[in-house]
């Protein structure tokens, strides 16, 4: 495909990312063993009421650590655990539930909305921050307080929110250690840094291909439910925010009862979609059901499918988020946009 960006050219970084993101990608292996190695210093004093329930309350970056730790755990936790994106919570909140308070920054507006409406129901709460009000009134309310590293920006920061609350939740004896996991985890994102790190020319690198794939066009990511619901939201929000684009995401099997309908006529719309298949293909009883979308699909316009490397959901996930990430700041490249800056979400909440 045809750009005026050329992937290759180490100058693009000079010319359009003012504050090195990508070097943060490269770094992206690092922060996940720093991460998990301060996160053991966590002890959370412990419960004092029995768990029914946990909730993750958080925004934006912070908020998709939550969905990860949510899918990661789905066939392990015994109680259910949401991701609560708003300044209101559920009713169902109380002296049984388990809140997971976490703001990066510590002075997100919904987040420390809900926070407040948690003490009022007097949940068992911990929060996670770098400081800001969201740690001041954890000081003042007695709630244990996770300090996070200062110096990232919250979508680069996904290591340092995802680890500790994993960790907590093994600390608090509510799941299982993950000490071998993580390790594997840790061999198999060193590989990949080589394999997409930006030295790498791009006939040779997945992430420069499915960014040049996804140029002028908008991303359309089909992937399992599960582990890879989170991964799927990660890249539509990573290209939003890194890449200034649109993605749309749908998951199987729910795309079977709705979103499969809109392929029936040659529509010229379907020119300007670049389809993209995420799926694990142990999860058996949806591969006839991708087989039967993909040929549909064929009718209209090329697709991609990529299946996870690992044999675990936590490396599985974690390791194509990071292909995401990548896909996200090549994007920005070809667009010639800086993937740091976002000045339209800054200019709305100076407005609040």
């Amino acid at each position: 495909m045809n750009t005026a960006v050329n992937l290759d050219d180490r100058h693009i970084i000079d010319l359009y990312d003012s504050q090195k993101m990508i070097e943060i990608l490269h770094d992206f292996p690092n922060h996940c063993s720093n991460a998990y190695l301060h996160s053991k210093k966590i002890e959370p004093t412990p419960l004092k009421n029995n768990i029914n329930n946990i909730i993750v309350l958080g925004m934006g970056g912070s908020s998709i650590a939550g969905d990860m730790l949510k899918n990661t755990l789905l066939s392990e936790l015994a109680v259910p655990i949401i991701v609560n994106r708003d300044y209101d919570i559920p009713h169902f909140v109380n002296e049984n539930t388990l809140a997971l308070v976490v703001s990066y920054s510590g002075e997100t507006e919904e987040t420390l909305s809900a926070f407040n409406q948690a003490l009022e129901k007097k949940a068992n709460i911990i929060t996670f921050s770098t400081g800001g009000a969201l740690k001041e009134a954890s000081l003042k309310n007695n709630i244990y307080h996770v300090e996070l590293p200062l110096g990232f920006m919250p979508r680069a920061a996904l290591a340092y929110l995802f680890f500790p609350l994993l960790e907590t939740l093994i600390k608090l004896k509510l799941i299982s250690n993950k000490d071998k996991e993580i390790e594997e985890l840790f061999n198999l994102l060193k590989f990949l840094h080589k394999s997409w790190k930006f030295d790498i020319p791009t006939e040779q690198n997945l992430a420069k291909k499915l960014a040049q794939r996804f140029y002028n066009k908008i991303p359309v990511i089909y992937t399992n439910s599960g582990y890879l619901e989170s991964v799927a939201l990660r890249w539509k929000n990573q290209i939003n925010e890194n890449s200034k684009a649109l993605a749309h995401i749908n998951c199987f099997p729910e795309i079977l009862h709705n979103e499969v309908a809109a392929y029936t006529k040659n529509i010229s719309v379907y020119e300007n979609l670049s389809v993209l298949f995420l799926i694990d293909p142990e999860y058996k009883n949806v591969t006839r059901q991708v087989i039967s979308l993909k040929q549909i699909i064929q009718n209209y316009l090329p697709i991609m499918e990529l299946n996870p490397l690992g044999d675990l959901p936590l490396e599985k996930m974690i390791s194509l988020t990071y292909l995401g990430d990548f896909v996200s700041v090549y994007l920005a490249y070809l667009y010639q946009q800086d993937p740091t800056p976002i000045q339209l979400i800054e200019r709305i909440k100076s407005k609040r």
